[in-house]
């Protein structure tokens, strides 16, 4: 039987695994599908489905939005403790390395797009 992990929780890592305290909603959506995709194909795990908008307003002491409702962003320094202690702990270390590397990977393809011209 296949282990279910809540999809928030592992949009909250993306901000942990890719070293960012703002992300794009497009982003995060990104990171949570990749991150699924991996955790079910390597470790038999099946994510929740995930709702950027739903994430936010259920964590808004945490998450907060731009005004133009496309980035989402840590709302303080201290929070990044909070998402680690509440978020991160618990998982298994092949789970890390997974989200870390989706992050790793995430973040050089937005490097890719912004600055290596096809």
């Amino acid at each position: 039987m296949k282990k279910t992990v809540n999809s928030n929780v592992i949009a909250a890592n993306a901000f942990l695994s890719t070293g960012q305290d703002v992300l794009s909603k497009e982003q995060v959506t990104e990171y949570v599908k990749t991150s699924s995709m991996r955790l079910n194909e390597e470790l038999d795990m099946v994510v929740g489905p995930f709702n950027v908008n739903k994430f936010i307003k259920l964590y808004d002491p945490i998450f907060g939005v731009d005004m133009f409702d496309k980035d989402v962003f840590i709302r303080s320094e201290n929070d990044i403790q909070v998402l680690i202690d509440c978020f991160r702990k618990s998982f298994p270390k092949e789970v890390k390395e997974i989200l870390d590397e989706t992050g790793r990977e995430l973040m050089i393809e937005e490097f890719q797009k912004q600055y290596i011209k096809k």
